[in-house]
């Protein structure tokens, strides 16, 4: 989840080059594309992708199924996806504030859960790694909505 974006295009650029198939998953279809074929020209297994907003399970579980028919079950998940606005704790809107615990805390939920259930099913094992944030260490006061609604390890 998140492959269009530059850090998700990375880590799937690394297991590409180490000879794993990729099922791209992120809600923004342009963006996948280019990611898909720069990723492709690295050597991977087949590179496929699926268009999902993590914050409704239907499409999540939707993605999911297409990809375990398309791929099989995977055997690692990077649940990268993130929403992030710069605001300070006196200026932000309360809309703004919604926005993170609304679609953090749910998106990843949504499509760590998705992916265990596929793997506890298919009795293979696998690996699932959610990528935080590093504000826990490196404090920003125009991100206290973020600092609240990632993981922070």
């Amino acid at each position: 989840m998140g492959a269009a974006g530059a850090l998700g295009q990375v880590i799937a650029e690394d297991f590409a080059r180490d000879g794993y198939g990729l099922a791209l998953i992120d809600r923004a279809a342009d963006g996948l594309a280019g990611s898909a074929e720069r990723i492709a020209s690295q050597g991977a297994g087949p590179v496929r992708c699926y268009v999902a907003e993590r914050t409704d399970r239907e499409d999540v579980d939707a993605a999911l199924l297409q990809i375990v028919t398309d791929l099989g079950t995977p055997t690692i998940l990077v649940a990268n996806a993130g929403f992030a606005r710069k605001a300070s704790v006196e200026d932000i809107a309360p809309t703004l504030w919604s926005r993170h615990i609304d679609i953090n805390p749910p998106g990843t939920f949504n499509i760590c859960q998705a992916t265990a259930r596929h793997m506890i099913t298919a009795r293979k094992g696998g690996a699932i790694c959610v990528v935080s944030s590093c504000l826990a260490k490196f404090h920003s006061d125009q991100n206290i909505a973020c600092c609240t609604a990632r993981p922070h390890y």
